[in-house]
């Protein structure tokens, strides 16, 4: 599977692995999924979300699609 960062589900990125997957005329980065988190890597995976999700939130008005 291979998505825009922009559209992984915060379920997917704490549970599976994420391999960046992007091309040079890409505008957005796209990851590819690799195989499913330890549950250490999950709960690493899940700290890092959680604490950036309201960074994330403010910026997403600056982007333009």
């Amino acid at each position: 599977m291979r998505k825009k960062l922009s559209e992984i589900a915060r379920e997917e990125w704490i549970g599976i692995n994420w391999i960046e997957d992007s091309q040079m005329n890409e505008e957005e980065r796209h990851f590819r999924a690799d195989g499913l988190r330890t549950p250490a890597e999950a709960y690493q995976a899940r700290e890092e979300w959680d604490a950036t999700a309201q960074e994330r939130d403010a910026c997403r008005g600056m982007v333009t699609e």
